[in-house]
């Protein structure tokens, strides 16, 4: 990345990128009234994992846990990787292809790592961690993009949350230990299949590398920066079609980058739903409950719809009459339907809304 003045590192400026995130991230957890430690504070969680190909001991989870800091390969520390056998956070591992990945692991991530990676950024101490956790990121070795979506599954998995989930993926968007490696692109949209089906995440992939074009198809059999775009438009949300707004994103440049990650942080906990008077609220009545209708009435007629008030703390006891603009219908089939209520002017949302 080039800047004013100088050159900028890929990995400095993502560090500069991922800071600001979290404290817009942050800032968002406070919730409506924008102060922390009050009852609508929005519990947001963040996790950070590094990887890379085997044999650079930064493949690892580094937020929620124990971190050492090692002495960098090289002159360029944020550019290098732990020396000898050390390394920054737990390591990935598999048991089952121990062929494959490094030898010495010399601390392996487990189960209650994943569990503990998720940090509360609603919290001075949580922000804390996941910002310490950013400066130990290192850049060294193949992209094996495959296992750093492995890693983000296995952090859902371990987490039993209703919360809504986000993957930002960020890479140079050629997958593989030498060059671009189909099996590993492959392995890795297959990963992230699985984070948007089972675990209904949204993934964004950033894209650094020369070519990148959101809005390209992109060739799994064309150039290096076809197969990028091919790549990430089907590892992220876009599923393999260009879209506007898009799940895939390129940089050139460390503000851009920025602005990515700030763009991304507006997205999160946040409404996405347009509801207003057209807005319809359906409760469909089993067959086996019996509604009464009194003799001479309509039946949509007999039923009451009330307003109960929220305060911001709780809400209220009691009910009030619903506006004279609700409007009530009952199908053949017992479905109960009300519209006419503005949600746009009384909306309220734990997480607040654009």
């Amino acid at each position: 990345y080039t800047k004013v003045g100088g050159t900028e590192h890929r990995l400095d400026a993502l560090m500069t990128a991922v800071d600001q995130f979290v404290d817009s991230v942050a800032e968002k957890a406070k919730g409506a009234d924008g102060i922390a430690n009050t009852p609508d504070d929005v519990h947001h969680r963040i996790s950070i994992v590094g990887y890379s190909s085997s044999g650079y001991r930064n493949t690892e989870l580094l937020t929620g846990v124990e971190v050492y800091q090692q002495d960098p390969v090289g002159i360029q520390e944020a550019e290098y990787y732990p020396d000898g056998n050390g390394h920054n956070g737990p390591q990935y591992y598999r048991d089952d292809k121990g062929d494959y990945w490094d030898d010495y692991v010399p601390e392996r991530v487990t189960d209650n790592d994943y569990r503990n990676s998720l940090v509360d950024v609603s919290t001075d101490e949580g922000v804390r961690n996941v910002k310490a956790a950013v400066q130990y990121l290192t850049a060294e070795g193949g992209t094996r993009t495959d296992v750093g979506l492995e890693m983000a599954n296995e952090v859902f998995s371990n987490n039993n949350s209703e919360n809504d989930k986000v993957v930002i993926l960020f890479t140079d968007g050629i997958p593989g230990s030498s060059g671009y490696d189909s099996s590993v692109a492959n392995a890795a949209i297959e990963q992230a299949q699985i984070a948007k089906d089972t675990y209904k995440a949204k993934v964004y992939a950033i894209g650094i590398f020369d070519g990148a074009d959101p809005t390209s198809y992109g060739n799994s059999r064309g150039s290096d920066s076809e197969k990028g775009n091919y790549f990430m438009q089907n590892v992220s949300s876009n599923n393999g079609t260009p879209q506007n707004p898009s799940y895939y994103l390129a940089a050139s440049n460390s503000t851009e980058l920025n602005q990515i990650f700030n763009a991304i942080s507006q997205t999160t906990g946040t409404s996405s739903v347009n509801l207003d008077t057209e807005t319809i609220v359906a409760d469909a009545v089993t067959q086996y409950f019996q509604i009464v209708q009194p003799e001479g009435t309509d039946l949509a007629d007999s039923i009451d719809v009330s307003v109960q008030k929220y305060d911001g703390e709780g809400f209220a006891t009691t009910y009030d009459d619903a506006p004279g603009s609700v409007q009530v219908t009952v199908s053949e089939d017992n479905k109960v339907q009300v519209t006419g209520y503005d949600f746009a002017k009384k909306f309220i949302s734990e997480n607040g809304r654009d």
